[in-house]
């Protein structure tokens, strides 16, 4: 099991699949991939910056596949 990290910042630029509020229901949570970037999340591909809160991710992952 992959468990999220939690009140922490990442200490490595990368992608990462995010645990945020969902923005269907108050209290619901969903997952997203978002890019931290120099203190910042970022949507992936895109230099938008993710206004929600991150409160825990997992990464970052792995985003080159070499045959």
């Amino acid at each position: 099991m992959i468990t999220y990290e939690i009140d922490e910042e990442p200490a490595v630029n990368g992608v990462y699949a995010c645990r945020v509020a969902s923005g269907i229901a108050d209290g619901m949570l969903e997952d997203k991939f978002l890019m931290y970037y120099n203190g910042r999340w970022t949507y992936t591909g895109s230099d938008q910056g993710y206004r929600g809160l991150v409160p825990g991710w997992i990464g970052p992952l792995q985003r080159r596949f070499v045959y």
